[in-house]
């Protein structure tokens, strides 16, 4: 089954090279690997998306801190 979704893409706050530098042993650690500094933000103008339920996420109490940051999944 294939999912269509419509988009458009913006631009961020400009911070998550530097929120990935500060957390980058923890994001190798979940991850395995090393992370592209940057993100690619895609508003969804239909459709509907739900994150994988085996998506990685980084959660505050990992790393100290007061926001859980973000949540990974792979990409086909």
């Amino acid at each position: 089954m294939h999912l269509i979704l419509r988009d458009e893409i913006r631009t961020g706050k400009g911070d998550f090279s530097y929120w990935l530098d500060q957390l980058e042993p923890h994001y190798t650690r979940t991850t395995r690997m090393r992370l592209f500094p940057g993100t690619l933000n895609i508003h969804l103008t239909s459709g509907s998306y739900r994150t994988p339920t085996n998506a990685l996420r980084l959660e505050k109490e990992e790393y100290g801190g007061r926001v859980s940051k973000c949540s990974l999944s792979l990409c086909h």
